[in-house]
């Protein structure tokens, strides 16, 4: 069974994001980004486990992980729909989760602890953040 991640795994990956030109930004500050490019956060399909690279040099490095749904603010629709539109602030959302990444504190993290058990993976240290994607 692959080990659950710590917290040097998850510097590793901030490490690693960082080292290919992404950016750390808090949720808030996502939130307001894709809101002024049209789009909004689906908080009830928020989506949480592990991330393992699977293959290439990273692989077996894993990491906690919280998906977010972006839908459009003018219908609620899912920005992946075919119907979805595709103007330039959807390559402006790609661009953005192309070269962002987000993270919560410990305390923000057990808010959204309820849909699965976490806990075992998150030491005590208040410094625990975890990684977020879209």
């Amino acid at each position: 069974m692959p080990k659950q991640p710590n917290d040097q795994d998850l510097l590793d990956e901030v490490a690693y994001r960082q080292s290919i030109g992404m950016r750390k930004i808090t949720l808030k500050q996502f939130e307001a980004e894709i809101r002024r490019i049209g789009y909004r956060f689906d908080r009830r399909m928020d989506c949480r486990g592990v991330s393992r690279y699977m293959t290439g040099p990273r692989s077996g490095k894993s990491h906690p992980h919280l998906a977010l749904k972006p839908v459009q603010v003018s219908d609620g629709m899912s920005w992946s729909s075919v119907y979805a539109r595709r103007d330039d602030g959807f390559k402006s959302l790609q661009t953005l989760c192309a070269t962002a990444f987000m993270r919560l504190s410990k305390a923000q993290l057990q808010s959204f602890n309820k849909a699965i058990d976490i806990d075992a993976m998150i030491e005590t240290s208040t410094e625990q953040q975890m990684l977020l994607a879209a």
